[in-house]
């Protein structure tokens, strides 16, 4: 008895990672894997990559000239399929979105490119600023970034740039606009 619980948490770990996050979608379940990218910078009006890992939380008052903007790549898969063979579902999109403490909530800017050739969907440019709310990542196949339109995908509690007690504060905020 004791090596079957052994066994069943070891395939419930395995099937966790194969796949990391589940959509569904036309009474199909799909897997979404999250790969966070180096982030970029903007000055003088373009882009250039940075050495620093997203997501990057942006304080409030910081130059805009300092900023990191995120990236995550994106890919998507049938749930159960072992090769995770990219798919497209038709008008797929992720977007970031912030659930405030007092009940607003809102998007931010960012740019959605996707998917390529070998099907990785890219979201990047993304500017996650420091407020009191959880950032999550949305999914729609709807034209617009809207709540009522799209799921939730992940919540962004980590961010490469915060201590340990910043995360921590993050998460226990989370879960308390979760219930």
């Amino acid at each position: 008895m004791k090596y079957l619980a052994i066994l069943l948490m070891m395939m419930t770990l395995k099937a966790t990672a194969d796949c990391p996050y589940t959509i569904n979608w036309k009474a199909q379940s799909y897997c979404v894997s999250l790969e966070w990218l180096n982030g970029e910078a903007k000055s003088r009006g373009k882009f250039s990559d940075v050495n620093e890992l997203s997501p990057y939380l942006i304080s409030m008052g910081m130059s805009p000239n300092q900023w990191v903007y995120s990236q995550v790549a994106a890919k998507v898969w049938v749930a159960g399929e072992k090769e995770q063979t990219p798919v497209v579902i038709p008008g797929f999109r992720i977007f970031p979105y912030m659930m405030m403490s007092n009940g607003h909530h809102h998007s931010t800017r960012y740019d959605y490119v996707g998917p390529d050739q070998d099907g990785t969907y890219l979201l990047r440019r993304m500017a996650f600023h420091k407020m009191r709310g959880c950032w999550s990542l949305r999914w729609t196949t709807a034209d617009e970034d809207l709540l009522d339109s799209s799921a939730e995908l992940a919540q962004i509690t980590e961010f490469v740039n915060l201590s340990e007690a910043e995360q921590k504060s993050i998460k226990e905020l989370c879960q308390t606009l979760s219930l």
